[in-house]
């Protein structure tokens, strides 16, 4: 029966190291996207060209302003290409731009979801990491106390077997730590960077509804 139990102790250890070493590769591929994400976001030829599409929708270059923001991927963009193709559509001064106004909030829908992509996946992985890690130490101490249970260890190497075995299952407890730690810093991280974002891209487009606006006076 302890024979069992230690085995099945054993696998389950195993097995939660597995899973946290599955968590710590997801959490780096996730960080890798996220940092690549706002890299192209400020960084991409579409931040270069924001102003010169802004530019062209006040001088009512409405194609123009298609034809630069195509290709293009960016938050501001994509508002700036919303409103270009709209006033492009109709560009009469009676068009109602509450249907521009919705295609905006539709957009920033969109970009929110961009935002936070994958950012949850951090925040479960740093909240549940830790607890992973302190199951797998607790097999750990079962399959110590299963081992003495069964005899194998009299005197002073039941001390030994029992702080040895306490000793191995603590690592599951320190790994899960070490992939709780940073992966709720960088969520706290891209949390942020998401909500500045979209409060940028909010402003962003009460600007393109003015623009619109003014155009039609």
């Amino acid at each position: 029966m302890s024979m069992s139990l230690e085995t099945l102790a054993d696998a389950g250890k195993w097995l939660t190291v597995g899973v946290l070493l599955l968590f710590s590769i997801m959490n780096i591929a996730i960080i890798v996207e996220r940092i690549f994400f706002y890299r192209n976001e400020n960084k991409s030829p579409a931040a270069a060209k924001a102003d010169e599409c802004i530019r062209m929708l006040k001088e009512k270059a409405y194609g123009d302003a298609v034809r630069a923001c195509t290709g293009l991927s960016s938050g501001i963009i994509h508002l700036v290409m919303v409103t270009a193709t709209f006033l492009l559509g109709d560009d009469s001064p009676a068009a109602d731009t509450s249907i521009l106004e919705l295609e905006l909030e539709n957009s920033l829908s969109l970009e929110k979801m961009r935002s936070e992509k994958y950012v949850s996946i951090l925040g479960s992985t740093g909240a549940v990491s830790p607890l992973i890690g302190l199951f797998g130490t607790v097999l750990g101490i079962m399959k110590s106390f299963a081992g003495i249970s069964s005899g194998s260890a009299h005197g002073a190497g039941v001390l030994q077997a029992v702080s040895a075995g306490i000793w191995e299952a603590l690592y599951t407890t320190a790994f899960g730590i070490l992939v709780s730690v940073p992966a709720l810093m960088l969520y706290n991280y891209f949390t942020n960077r998401a909500n500045n974002r979209l409060d940028l891209l909010e402003n962003m487009a009460n600007r393109m509804l003015i623009i619109a606006r003014r155009n039609r006076i």
